[in-house]
């Protein structure tokens, strides 16, 4: 029997939220078959209890859908705003995708792999061959991707499954150098690479630092005295003016005079107090860089197959595009991708953006204990603003004295030249290179690039060869190279600005490479090459 005060009996089953009617919305697959629309009532406004709950209005207070709706596209907006981002870009992913270890027929070592194991069921997937030898087996006899090439049925044996190699082609081949190995990835993330020669010139910079300290405090107190002796020395002698004026009819009596004041001497450059803790220059062997084409570090477009191409219709010097030191002692696959050479690079560097000179410099010990480069390129110019906020790229143009640190560092660290690229300066209107060739020439700097513009301008106005040519003077630069960048379209264009500025050692090539966006005429016969070295190097696009 119910008492009146017992509790009504529940109306929810257990395990569902008590939620109010007002804010219960209804189930999208669970919703109810449309009805008729009522007949239409005189009135201008419904009542909210004669509505249905999905249909009432909700209170001021809950802004929660609308709120969420409004951050969604705010997400949404903010998603695909920016330089190349008004569009999604699609992604290609095979519908069925075969274990790594299979695709080159071997047996998969990965107890909990996830891939599919059977060659067959992938063949039936995937898109049919394309026509044409396979360019990485016709260039070394082996395929690293197996059955996953678009070409396997060249390299692959009647089974559809077993691999076929060519030895002659093997043992003539020359593989591409400057590869990251899985043990020194390891090493760098478990921070077992003893950078040894990075921890002594970082000491020698504490050491430096103190020594500058010390010398600085010195000059301070030598012009405090200095100032306090002259204020002195200015009393005594408005005294003495005061009491010859009181009595100018008396015999004037016998004033001392004073001593002359010392005047401090001039201290001597913060570069100079530190004599006794001079770096020794180690012995390079050097470059001669004069008269020489150089393929600019084009970002995303100087990659392997594109510098393949450029070597085989005669350029002298190629770089590797720009690595984040950050990233480097990370050990980033991706970013370790960008140092790879290629044998037919014959002159080769690789270029560096960083903003500490800890970070630099790790980066600079562990190329120079694993990579084959002719020289290491630091960049100064890069304009970018994720690049520039962090203190990296151009951003160092107005930072002299870490500047300083990086790029002697880097010659203490490196046993090949240390490069730099740079631009006329932060701001329009305000150069500063031709005030940092003079010192990179005392830094160990072995060649410097100067381009045109900077970084406020970005690739607006007109490259300044009047200024390049100014900062490539005798005076400027002394026995340093220094070339120009910026505005060289043609082979017309870069003999033509090599004999109006005659100062300049030589010339970076860098939007040349415009002409290939558009479509390709017939007459571009190097395309299949271009093609056939992007097979060989799948991750360069």
């Amino acid at each position: 029997m119910t008492t009146s005060n017992e509790a009504p009996a529940p109306t929810r089953s257990s395990g569902v939220a008590p939620v109010k009617k007002e804010f219960l919305l209804p189930i999208p697959h669970a919703a109810p078959p449309p009805t008729p629309a009522p007949a239409p009532v005189p009135v201008t406004e419904p009542v909210a209890d004669e509505l249905p709950n999905n249909d009432r209005k909700r209170p001021a207070d809950d802004a929660s859908e609308p709120r969420a709706k409004a951050m969604r596209n705010k997400k949404d907006k903010k998603k695909f705003t920016g330089q190349n981002k008004d569009r999604p870009r699609g992604h290609v992913v095979e519908a069925v995708q075969i274990c790594s270890f299979v695709a080159i027929g071997e047996e998969c070592t990965r107890p909990n792999c996830r891939f599919e194991h059977d060659p067959q069921v992938f063949l039936a997937a995937r898109d049919p061959d394309l026509d044409g030898p396979c360019p990485s087996y016709e260039a070394s006899g082996k395929c690293p991707l197996g059955i996953r090439c678009r070409f396997h049925k060249k390299h692959t044996a009647e089974d559809g499954y077993t691999q076929l190699t060519d030895a002659a082609r093997m043992a003539a081949a020359k593989p591409v150098m400057n590869l990251l190995t899985r043990d020194r990835q390891q090493d760098l993330r478990k921070k077992q690479f003893k950078f040894t020669r990075t921890k002594e010139y970082l000491k020698f910079l504490g050491e430096e630092g103190k020594t500058r300290a010390a010398a600085a405090e010195a000059a301070r107190v030598a012009k405090e005295a200095a100032a306090a002796a002259a204020a002195a020395a200015e009393a005594a002698a408005e005294a003495g003016s005061d009491s010859e004026m009181a009595d100018a009819k008396s015999t004037p009596l016998p004033v001392e005079k004073l001593a002359p004041v010392p005047v401090a001497a001039k201290p001597e450059p913060t570069d100079s107090v530190v004599a006794t803790l001079k770096l020794t220059r180690r012995e390079k062997t050097r470059i001669d860089f004069r008269g020489k084409t150089y393929l600019a570090p084009l970002t995303t477009v100087g990659n392997l197959p594109f510098r393949r191409l450029c070597k085989g219709y005669g350029v002298d010097i190629t770089c590797g595009e720009m690595a984040h030191t950050h990233s480097l002692t990370a050990g980033a696959f991706s970013e370790w991708a960008l140092l790879k050479r290629h044998p037919c690079e014959d002159l080769f560097g690789v270029q560096l953006a960083g903003g500490k000179p800890g970070m630099v410099l790790d980066a600079c010990e562990i190329i120079n204990a694993d990579c084959t480069v002719d020289f290491v390129d630091f960049n100064m110019g890069c304009p970018i603003d994720s690049v520039y906020g962090n203190g990296c790229g151009s951003a160092l143009l107005d930072r002299t004295g870490r500047l300083r640190d990086i790029l002697r560092g880097m010659d203490q660290v490196m046993d090949c030249p240390v490069t730099a690229k740079i631009r006329t300066g932060v701001e329009k209107h305000k150069n500063v290179a031709h005030n940092l060739i003079p010192q990179f020439r005392e830094w160990g700097v072995a060649l410097t690039t100067l381009h045109g513009r900077s970084r406020q301008q970005r690739y607006k106005a007109l490259a300044d060869w009047d200024y390049i040519n100014e900062c490539a003077s005798a005076e400027l630069k002394g026995d340093m190279p220094v070339f120009g960048n910026g505005d060289v379209l043609s082979h017309e264009e870069y003999y033509s600005k090599l004999a109006t500025y005659n100062n300049v050692d030589g010339i970076m090539m860098a939007r040349s490479w415009e002409m290939l966006l558009g479509p390709a005429p017939a007459e571009f016969k190097f395309l299949p090459k271009h093609k056939a070295n992007s097979y060989e190097d799948p991750g360069a696009y």
